[in-house]
């Protein structure tokens, strides 16, 4: 039935209402006057089956409007790759589907709520965030309640004045808010529509955060990955450069070992020939194996030395050290070396040295090998200089000496075990090339550093440094 129809049918209905009403006299009978009372109930029917129709065809085109809002809508979100877009699609489906002439979609942020999107020409730019209203509101935002204009009332959050304001979470988290207002089509389901629009927005929110917590972990990743290959790599240099070390030790050592070994063995077994009126003869073989066996003594010494270093099983003595006697000491001992050398040995210390806390026999130790190696490597006729003094709070000796010196390439190097540096003329000098490794380790657990430098024109100086005491405090105390 048309709408010309259902006009023209009511008319005719009307006009039988006033005949029979006006027209027809008073003393019409019982059934005359039923028919009039069907008639005008008719009339009524019509007119709420008319309203029915219209507000059936209301509900249709917002079904209709649904159906084809929201596979666009999620069809778009797929293709977001930020906040800011996911805040645009979901702001313009809420405005195609309500009608709405303004909406501004809020990312929670804490304790306020900042613009990512907004066309509300009624508001003006919007770039400052809001405070998120407390108590009430924030606990119904947060259960997935949509709130109204009378929800907002009392709320400060100008200059805005929504409609709506509809929840986007994920999870029972809130994420943020779309801002509806000036709403066209207002239908009862609009808040149920607009809630259906911010929930997709949330999953899309939360598959965003995801996206971009996942891509955070994968650079951490790959730069913990990367990292660790250059740890790895320089590790496995570091192995390659050891072992081939520890190849040139053995080869060192057993050249080493081998020679006082051959050179006793050989002169015993003169010594088995000789008879006993060649006591000068004699004496000098037995002077070559004493000699010998000292230095091999040494070498196993240093090789012990070394192990037990770096196992741990080395005890320190620690006590009160006056550094100055100590170098005074060590440099009496090699005295005689020097001189056979042909060399002058120098003691300076400075009057204001104070005590240390070290192992003497250690400490010791790192004397005696720095001023061998002084007196060994320096040409005859020059000078060797012990010195210490006070500097920054630490007790810094010093082995100068006139020698070879060491290429500047090769100063990291001689620290390094089993490392030994040769010259022009015999290609490497006697030793395991433990010595200055083994000073390196005393000096570090005594919480000092070593180093060496240049000694312009010519040679090099030897440097390390003891934590000292406060001030200075006689030994006898």
């Amino acid at each position: 039935m048309d709408a010309s129809a259902v006009v023209f049918y009511l008319s005719l209905i009307a006009l039988g209402v006033l005949i029979g009403r006006y027209l027809l006299p008073t003393s019409l009978d019982r059934k005359t006057r039923l028919a009039v009372t069907k008639a005008t109930a008719a009339v009524k029917l019509e007119e709420s089956l008319a309203q029915a129709l219209e507000k059936l065809a209301a509900e249709e085109e917002v079904v209709s409007a649904l159906l084809r809002t929201l596979p666009a809508t999620a069809a778009r979100l797929s293709q977001c790759k930020s906040l800011d877009d996911v805040a645009q699609a979901v702001g313009d489906a809420a405005m195609t589907l309500l009608g709405a002439k303004e909406a501004i979609v809020l990312a929670a942020e804490g304790s306020h709520l900042r613009p990512i999107w907004s066309r509300a020409p009624g508001v003006g730019d919007l770039k400052d965030p809001i405070r998120m209203p407390g108590g009430r509101i924030e606990e119904m935002l947060t259960a997935g309640s949509v709130l109204s204009r009378d929800d907002l009332r009392d709320a400060e959050i100008h200059p805005l004045s929504p409609d709506f304001w509809v929840p986007i979470g994920s999870r029972g988290e809130l994420k943020g808010v779309i801002h509806l207002s000036q709403i066209a089509a207002k239908t009862r389901d609009a808040p149920r529509l607009a809630a259906l629009i911010a929930q997709m927005g949330g999953i899309s929110f939360r598959a965003i955060e995801l996206t971009d917590r996942l891509g955070s972990f994968n650079k951490q990743l790959e730069a913990m990955v990367h990292e660790r290959t250059i740890d790895l790599r320089r590790a496995y240099e570091e192995l390659k450069e050891l072992d081939r070390a520890k190849d040139e030790f053995i080869s060192s050592v057993s050249h080493e070992l081998r020679t006082p070994l051959t050179s006793i063995r050989s002169f015993s077994e003169l010594l088995l020939t000789f008879a006993d009126d060649e006591r000068d003869r004699r004496r000098e073989f037995l002077s070559i194996i004493n000699d010998e066996s000292k230095r091999l003594t040494r070498l196993i010494d240093d090789v012990l030395d070394i192990a037990k270093i770096e196992s741990g099983q080395t005890e320190w003595r620690l006590q009160r050290l006056d550094l100055g006697e100590l170098v005074r000491n060590v440099v009496e001992l090699q005295r005689p070396s020097g001189e056979e050398r042909k060399l002058n040995l120098k003691v300076e210390l400075s009057p204001a040295l104070n005590i240390v806390i070290a192992d003497r026999d250690r400490i010791k130790q790192v004397l005696v090998n720095l001023l061998s190696n002084a007196v060994k490597f320096s040409h005859p006729g020059g000078d060797v200089v012990v010195s210490a003094r006070m500097e920054s709070g630490e007790a810094v000796v010093t082995v100068t000496d006139q020698g070879i010196g060491i290429p500047e390439k090769d100063r990291q190097r001689v620290f390094m075990r089993f490392q030994q540096l040769g010259d022009a003329t015999t290609g490497k000098h006697p030793g395991t090339g433990l010595g200055l490794a083994i000073c390196k380790e005393i000096v570090s657990r005594h919480g000092g550093r070593i180093w060496v430098e240049d000694n312009q024109p010519r040679g090099c100086r030897f440097s390390f440094t003891l934590p000292a005491l406060p001030e200075h405090k006689p030994d006898s105390e």
